[in-house]
């Protein structure tokens, strides 16, 4: 791997007004809320290293469209290789690169060896790219060693496009002999300047120019022929075409766009050198799930290679780059790292949760299901139209340490959490950094079922949610209470009759926690429902609708 950007500084650059960032070697994949600035960064790292020259600037690259105070965009750059840069017949001036950041004048056995580039944008929208020497000085960090450090870049849809076509520099033309093309175009060419075959219309039309051109002592050896557009290279009509042959064959470009797209990355892993600095943004444009995957692979193989970035919304692509440097980007911030197992983990089972606007981590599956029908219901929106995903917090503390985890990375995030008698300070400080929700006098939902809930409405919410048969979970209740003799029936009246409420209610409670009588989502969500049709009791609607409420705002 070479070529490593080890710090990027960018500075008052479309939506970035100071922005420092610091990427690691291999895959980098960028993700965040529209409009947060990960595309501002790649365009960056695109114009700073441009394998082309930079045309003027749009004012709207300038911050605020200040075009008066101009734009920099500033990289560290190391993992030098030395050999690709050989024929630029200059030394490049170089710095040390300390393990803390820091950079030196001269480079030291303990440093890294590092050079620093960057481009600037004038008050008249033009560009200077420079290298800057430790005296404070520049020079010009010219085209030709941009080129040797190498950018391979697919942007949008039109990036695709280019790729495969055959021209200087593109990433199909990387895989050819540019001179031994252009001798083949032009035979072919000349083979059908000679046999051109035109109607007897358009020779009759072609004779008469030669007369015309004869009568006026103009050159008359006049014929139709074809030649490269003006201003063009002779390989840029050829590009990749698909067909039976060549008379039905048709360009490639034209093929759908995730077709284009999985076409260009596969000619991107072939043209990469190992130094090249990729970039590729949004690669899972039109695929199906299945062809998200195969890109993931090929960006996989790539990121071995050598520095790659990626942009994404997309989970799948997500969750199979899960163990790449993942970053959170959002609009004035730095780049968050999503390094840590709780959300590597998410990222491989509910990817989804990192993109949406709020993750609500639950305290397990049962109210997962439970708020899915809830909060619906009290909000009077969709969680989709909200953008809430419920996540599985698998219990406590895991739901907690899950819920601060993403909430440290600057994600907006909910906890819907038991009020169990431990890790009563962790709640604490987690509700500080969340919306959450703690249950109030009972402990969790099945006890806020079994308190709450009218006393002769217990049997339907039961039989209800309950996976199992009314009688079996009268069974598993009545063995909770004292034993009697003959044994209480199994039957709700009898139960109800023979034993104080309080002593029902509490072995309801155990049963349904210690037997998991609600512990499926769809239990959940039944149980939901069944309060819902019953009637939700005042103790519960007053505990929850504040958090739903909340939720909405």
């Amino acid at each position: 791997m070479a070529f490593t950007i080890r710090r990027l500084e960018i500075k008052r650059y479309r939506s970035l007004h100071d922005f420092t960032w610091k990427p690691q070697p291999g895959l980098n994949v960028l993700v965040g809320s529209a409009d947060g600035g990960k595309s501002t960064i790649c365009s960056a790292i695109a114009l700073l290293l441009a394998q082309g020259v930079p045309g003027p600037r749009s004012e709207f690259d300038y911050y605020d469209r200040n075009v008066t105070d101009g734009f920099t965009i500033e990289a560290v750059i190391g993992d030098i290789d030395f050999a690709a840069l050989a024929g630029e017949g200059k030394q490049l001036p170089l710095f040390g690169l300390a393990e803390d950041g820091t950079l030196h004048d001269l480079p030291e056995a303990s440093f890294e060896s590092v050079f620093r580039v960057r481009v600037i944008a004038t008050a008249d929208l033009e560009v200077i790219h420079e290298m800057l020497v430790p005296n404070g000085d520049t020079i010009a960090f010219g085209l030709g060693l941009r080129r040797r450090v190498g950018l391979l870049r697919i942007g949008d849809d039109s990036s695709s496009v280019r790729a495969l076509r055959i021209s200087p520099g593109s990433l199909l033309g990387r895989q050819f002999d540019l001179a031994d093309l252009r001798g083949s175009v032009r035979q072919a060419l000349a083979d059908v300047d000679h046999a051109l075959p035109l109607s007897e219309t358009a020779s009759k039309v072609v004779d008469s120019l030669e007369a015309s051109f004869r009568a006026d002592g103009l050159p008359e050896d006049v014929d139709l022929g074809l030649i490269s557009p003006q201003g063009t290279d002779l390989i840029s009509m050829v590009e990749l075409v698909r067909g039976a042959d060549a008379t039905t064959a048709i360009p490639v470009r034209l093929s759908g766009s995730g077709t284009r797209a999985l076409m260009a990355l596969n000619i991107l892993a072939r043209a990469a050198p190992e130094q090249a600095l990729v970039l590729f943004e949004e690669p899972e444009r039109g695929l199906e799930p299945f062809s998200q995957r195969i890109a993931a692979s090929r960006l996989l193989e790539l990121s071995a290679r050598g520095q790659t970035f990626i942009t994404t919304h997309s989970p799948i692509m997500l969750q199979a780059m899960a163990d790449g440097h993942i970053w959170r980007v959002e609009a004035e911030k730095m780049p968050i790292a999503l390094a840590d197992a709780l959300i590597v983990s998410l990222m491989k089972t509910d990817a989804e949760a990192i993109f949406s606007p709020m993750a609500l981590i639950c305290e397990g599956i049962t109210e997962c299901g439970f708020l899915s029908i809830m909060l619906p219901h009290l909000i009077g929106q969709s969680l989709h139209a909200l953008g809430i995903q419920l996540v599985d917090g698998r219990g406590q503390p895991g739901c907690l340490d899950l819920a601060e985890k993403l909430a440290d990375a600057g994600m907006t995030v909910g906890l819907f959490a038991d009020n169990e008698a431990v890790h009563a300070e962790k709640r604490r400080r987690v509700a500080g950094k969340t919306t959450s929700f703690v249950w109030d006098v009972v402990t969790n939902l099945e006890d806020a079922v079994a308190t709450y809930v009218p006393y002769d409405d217990i049997p339907r919410i039961i039989e209800a949610a309950g996976r199992k048969e009314l009688r079996y979970a009268l069974c598993e209740v009545r063995d909770l209470l004292p034993p009697r003799t003959p044994p209480t029936p199994i039957e709700w009246e009898s139960i109800s009759m023979s034993e104080p409420e309080a002593a029902v209610r509490q072995a309801i409670s155990a049963a349904s926690g210690g037997f998991t009588w609600y512990k499926k989502f769809d239990n959940g969500a039944a149980l939901a429902q069944a309060l819902i049709e019953i009637g939700i009791p005042a103790d519960i609607r007053r505990q929850i609708e504040p958090f739903a409420q909340s939720l909405r705002q």
